[in-house]
């Protein structure tokens, strides 16, 4: 049994500033939906098209019973600000794109489905070029491999155990029965989902919302301003 790493924040930060811009948006599309890889490259259009057409975020994607492991039935998940802003520019240069369209590519021979092999070994490339991790030696996976992005997407988001299974498209049977049972009751109604998702996710992003930077920014000045008023007044 091999055991992979917590990877952290920084560490995903760095790898996402040395990634291309179609890697880059799988990195954050496995670490804010809780996707497996086989079941990112096989997503279509139709998965994602109603809310990605909408600027809508978070962003639903579709997990239909035939890309998802063991027979699961068909889900959702979400990604969120940062996720999109990637993927909407990776999709810019091949918009516009059927229903039935590959999202992610490969680029030789250009066009062809994408293996989650060739992203794994993209990861692991990245991973050994920034010393993050070393090899375990021939025929041994690397403590710190692209399941990790799945298994961060678990430890920092914040919502309930079987919300998050849910969006994962986890059966929840993996022997915890508690889990197993609850995951059964969860809602079905999707708004109630991306609030939910939306609340964890302040906790998932990896950077400060721009917003909040401009606002915060805004308010020193003022605050700067009041205090030489304050002063004058003295």
């Amino acid at each position: 049994v091999y055991h992979n790493r917590d990877i952290t924040k920084q560490e995903l930060r760095l790898i996402l500033e040395h990634s291309d811009v179609r890697n880059r948006a799988i990195y954050l599309m496995l670490y804010e939906s809780g996707m497996r890889p086989d079941t990112l490259v096989k997503l279509r259009f139709k998965h994602l098209k109603s809310d990605f057409s909408a600027n809508r975020v978070p962003m639903k994607i579709e997990l239909t019973e035939d890309i998802l492991k063991c027979r699961v039935s068909d889900r959702w998940t979400f990604i969120g600000e940062e996720g999109f802003d990637a993927l909407k520019r990776y999709l810019t240069t091949r918009l516009p794109l059927q229903d039935d369209d590959y999202v992610f590519v490969r680029e030789r021979p250009k066009g062809g489905r994408l293996q989650p092999g060739a992203t794994s070994q993209a990861f692991n490339k990245i991973v050994l070029k920034l010393g993050l991790a070393e090899s375990a030696g021939k025929g041994k996976p690397k403590p710190l491999r692209l399941y990790c992005l799945k298994k961060a997407f678990r430890k920092f988001m914040i919502a309930e155990e079987a919300y998050k299974e849910f969006w994962m498209g986890r059966s929840g049977q993996g022997g915890d029965q508690i889990t197993g049972a609850a995951i059964h009751y969860v809602s079905r109604d999707i708004e109630f989902h991306r609030k939910l998702y939306s609340e964890g996710y302040v906790h998932l992003r990896l950077n400060p919302p721009k917003g909040d930077s401009e606002t915060i920014a805004r308010l020193l000045q003022e605050k700067t301003l009041l205090e030489r008023r304050v002063q004058q007044l003295e």
